[in-house]
């Protein structure tokens, strides 16, 4: 940088710039490319983060109640003007004017993680569109709608992260369906990582009666919701704990962990998130306890009480309250209700000090600003939690993040295109690239035998059927050969995955993709089965998991693909009507298109050709085979095609 004649070494300036709150920062990148590139690096970014890690309030935050139509967002506690951001206002002011089309009304918040916002835009009787984003920067990313199926509900938002950085994020969506079970929950996930919403199953080890469906805490990935067991109508309840990033082990297995202590009709709960841990906080007879979730319980307790029980009678505070929530930087601070006094009421549990917030304040420290919204949070205390005592309080917690990341998309980076050759070049068994002999030409495609079934690629992996060279009777159903093309670590293995037993040679299967997973659909005798590929390894001896209970057809079908968004979306071949048919596995009604069709819905057009599907199943498909049509989906965004460096 220059002044006059004289210039500032670079070092100096990001010195000086890193001193400066995130808002002053995000202005500079509009000075030059220079400016732009270093505070855009790694080094700018880590720098800035440590001179600022050791302020316990570095970062503003709010406390909100979960929406209701009434109000877009209610915000009862917030800390603003820090440091690190230097924000002018109260946090949740800046999110409701984050928004795409900011003339347009109808717009709430939903939930929060990790300084990432989901907002909805809700019009009566239209299908709300979904806005993910970071206020302060204004930056945001539109969501594709879910599947148009049973009443769902914006549910939570969890998010990943990974050195510091906001990798990638997920939205739930819980469904109400008559279908389920006490111990089946309903869902669909959108994943940043594939740009589609998926169908989820979640399953707990005991019968639930679903008390919390709509108040879930998120940390780290992981949701947690307060429930009752339909067996146990008299205890405190349990916590419902799911994790939406499992690498291992039952993806769709919940755990229950127990609440401490006994129930009593007349206890005030709630729960929160406080310095990276789950806290569980009860008001009994005017006497607080505070209880923190353990990592596991080996000694057969999941909480541990993080301080004495505070008599607040015997300290001067003799007020029935309701908690509300923790500082999520400071576990001495605590924030209640007041019935009595009908406002809200701040805590410190170590001085053991409690004020009445009668009306609306807006004060300042030598850390920040603070917000107290008494009438908003009166409102809705008095419609909500008045009557239902039973439940447990969780608000929202809205923390902008250490730094500016952008809003993680999907985004095609770069792609390879292979090419196979028919003519055997060697043998696939040489220098111990695989235990077994295949049927098949160069790595990793089939013989002209099979050259009928195309690969299938999902997520730079190519999967392909086949058959081993060991089985000449036909009596196995194959394997798929998996390639990843992106593996960080240069190999020529393959891996070989055995398909669901057992099989018959009158099996009519395909293989596809929907909601980004890999799917083998199989039809036997006018029956239906359809099996996930598990995404983790085979620990348990079983590559293969069943989505749902097989379904009876009433006539014979070959399954072509699956909806690449939607898992219970199923296209088949009629064999006795020649032609296609659309299926709904959930409701498991089916539709023949005896003729090419387009017509329109709620969600867009649809076109089944029918006349030239009828020529090309009657002149390729071998029954014995596995089906695998090609899949163009549009992309998400407008992203340029990747070119070789220069």
């Amino acid at each position: 940088m220059e002044t006059g004649r004289r210039s500032i070494p670079e070092s100096v300036t990001v010195q000086i710039i890193t001193r400066l709150p995130l808002r002053s920062i995000a202005r500079f990148k509009s000075v030059c490319k220079q400016w732009r590139s270093f505070i855009e690096s790694s080094y700018f970014r880590n720098l800035f983060v440590s001179l600022h890690q050791n302020s316990s309030s570095s970062s503003s935050w709010s406390l909100m109640f979960p929406m209701k139509f009434q109000s877009p967002i209610t915000e009862a506690i917030g800390f603003y003007g820090c440091k690190r951001w230097d924000l002018p206002k109260y946090p949740a002011s800046c999110i409701m004017p984050f928004q795409p089309y900011p003339n347009h009304d109808y717009y709430y918040y939903i939930a929060s993680s990790n300084g990432l916002v989901w907002n909805e835009q809700i019009y009566p009787r239209i299908k709300p569109t979904s806005f993910v984003g970071s206020p302060v920067t204004q930056e945001c990313v539109v969501i594709p709608p879910p599947p148009p199926h049973s009443i769902d509900n914006p549910f939570s938002m969890v998010t990943r992260v990974a050195n510091g950085v906001v990798s990638s994020f997920k939205l739930i969506r819980t469904c109400y369906d008559n279908f389920d079970r006490h111990n089946v929950r309903t869902m669909y996930v959108y994943s940043s990582e594939t740009g589609r919403w998926a169908f989820k199953q979640l399953r707990t080890p005991v019968p639930l009666q679903e008390y919390g469906f709509d108040t879930p805490l998120n940390l780290d990935g992981m949701v947690y919701v307060w429930d009752k067991r339909v067996d146990n109508d008299t205890g405190p309840g349990v916590l419902v704990v799911y994790d939406f990033y499992a690498e291992k082990g039952d993806d769709n297995q919940c755990r229950i962990i127990p609440l401490p202590g006994t129930y009593n009709k007349y206890v005030r709960r709630c729960l929160t998130a406080s310095c990276g841990d789950v806290i569980y906080v009860e008001i009994l007879y005017q006497r607080l306890k505070v209880w923190k979730l353990k990592s596991n319980n080996s000694d057969g307790e999941w909480w541990q009480l993080t301080r004495e029980e505070i008599d607040m009678v015997s300290v001067g505070f003799d007020v029935l309250c309701f908690p509300l929530g923790m500082n999520p930087f400071d576990t001495d601070l605590i924030y209640l209700w007041s019935r009595q006094h009908r406002c809200v009421v701040s805590g410190n549990l170590r001085t053991q000090e409690f004020t009445l917030h009668r009306e609306a304040e807006t004060w300042s420290d030598g850390e920040g600003s603070w917000r107290i919204n008494t009438s908003d949070s009166k409102k809705y205390m008095e419609e909500t939690y008045e009557f239902d005592t039973d439940s447990v309080i969780t608000l929202s917690q809205y923390v902008l993040p250490q730094w500016m990341d952008p809003v993680p998309s999907l985004c095609i980076k770069i792609f390879k295109v292979v090419r196979t050759s028919h003519k055997i070049t060697e043998p696939l068994g040489r220098k111990g690239h695989r235990d077994m002999d295949f049927q098949d030409a160069s790595l990793p495609f089939s013989s002209p035998a099979y050259c009928s079934n195309k690969p299938l690629n999902l997520n730079g992996m190519l999967y392909l059927w086949d058959q081993r060279r060991d089985d000449n009777t036909g009596t196995g159903p194959g394997v798929l050969v998996a390639h990843d093309f992106y593996a960080e670590e240069a190999d020529d293995q393959c891996r070989i995955i055995p398909l669901p037993l057992p099989y018959s040679k009158c099996v009519r299967r395909c293989m596809s993709t929907s909601s980004g997973d890999v799917i083998y659909v199989e039809i036997l005798e006018r029956r239906l089965k359809i099996w996930k590929l598990k995404k983790s390894s085979n620990s348990d001896g079983e590559w293969w998991q069943l989505t749902r209970d097989e379904i009876s057809m009433a006539c014979d079908c070959f399954p072509l693909r699956m909806n690449p968004s939607d898992s219970d979306s199923v296209y088949l071949w009629s064999q006795q009507h020649s032609c296609l048919v659309s299926g709904n596995l959930r409701t498991q009604e089916f539709t023949l298109h005896q003729e090419t069709q387009t017509w329109s819905d709620g969600e867009g057009c649809w076109r089944v050709n029918t006349s030239d599907s009828k020529n090309h199943m009657e002149a390729i498909y071998d029954p014995s085979s596995v089906i695998t049509l090609s899949q163009f989906v549009l992309p998400q965004w407008m992203d340029p095609l990747p070119r070789p460096p220069n």
